[in-house]
């Protein structure tokens, strides 16, 4: 399939919605398990301000169209690459923002060596996605409309 062809099916606004709405929640649920597993307080969470970037998805949207374009289960790889990547942001953010985390590479090591693999998201987390996803998708039906999907397919097409 052509990157254009790809760029104006994924930018349409129901699937922008849906794409935001995934990587989001990925994105929480993933700093959720990493919290809990480094000892972080939770009630510090609000200090570190971290939540994804819309333009960060974007961005990851087209250079994950870029690489895979070609590949006969697109669909599929784009998918476990926004999850993956939403997973790894959240590692990443969570890591760069946590001054007094003990032994920053290493945590960071064993969590991004878990995602990689698929050993990180549970049974449960999948369940919790499933759950939360709708809310999800309510929320940023409210922040997307069609005049701004149309204006973020027009910027990716002249990215690429």
């Amino acid at each position: 399939m052509r990157k254009q062809d790809i760029i104006a099916n994924k930018f349409k606004r129901e699937n922008l919605i849906n794409i935001m709405a995934a990587y989001q929640l990925y994105y929480q649920i993933t700093l959720g398990e990493i919290i809990e597993k480094s000892g972080f307080e939770k009630e510090k969470i609000v200090d570190l301000n971290l939540d994804i970037d819309p333009e960060n998805v974007l961005n990851t949207m087209i250079e994950v169209i870029n690489t895979f374009k070609k590949e006969d289960d697109f669909d599929s790889i784009f998918e476990d690459n926004m999850k993956i990547n939403a997973m790894i942001h959240a590692l990443k953010d969570f890591t760069l923002k946590y001054d007094e985390l003990n032994k920053k590479e290493n945590i960071y090591d064993v969590f991004y060596e878990k995602i990689i693999n698929d050993q990180f998201f549970t049974l449960s987390m999948q369940v919790f996605f499933s759950e939360e996803l709708k809310s999800r998708i309510d929320y940023w039906k409210k922040l997307i409309s069609n005049e701004t999907a149309k204006e973020l397919k027009q910027s990716a097409l002249k990215i690429i």
